[in-house]
């Protein structure tokens, strides 16, 4: 099973790194995009060199926040900053963590 596949599986259609409910229709032309739209994050930075299939849908505003960054260093600022997502991104983190470990095994 894929990453993204696993996510969704667990979390639906809320955001896992901050519980809100995703919309999934395109923002209107011209418009700036709602902080509740739903796009691709990738656990660690594409642009760094780190592998596109490992994405999980994430709310635009948590993607735009973690930026290049990989979700174990995002949950690192976030538990240093003492954000309220801390804690779900740090579980989201082990979540990547434990689905490459049972990938292995397998």
């Amino acid at each position: 099973m894929r990453l993204h596949e696993a996510a969704e599986r667990k979390w639906r259609n809320r955001c896992p790194c901050c519980d809100r409910v995703m919309s999934q229709h395109p923002p209107k032309k011209g418009r700036p995009t709602p902080s509740t739209h739903k796009t691709r994050g990738h656990v660690a930075s594409v642009a760094r060199g780190n592998d596109p299939r490992h994405w999980f849908w994430q709310c635009h505003k948590c993607n735009n926040e973690m930026g290049w960054l990989s979700i174990s260093a995002w949950a690192r600022m976030l538990i240093l900053a003492n954000d309220p997502r801390a804690e779900l991104v740090a579980a989201m983190a082990q979540f990547f963590h434990d689905w490459r470990r049972g990938r292995r095994a397998a």
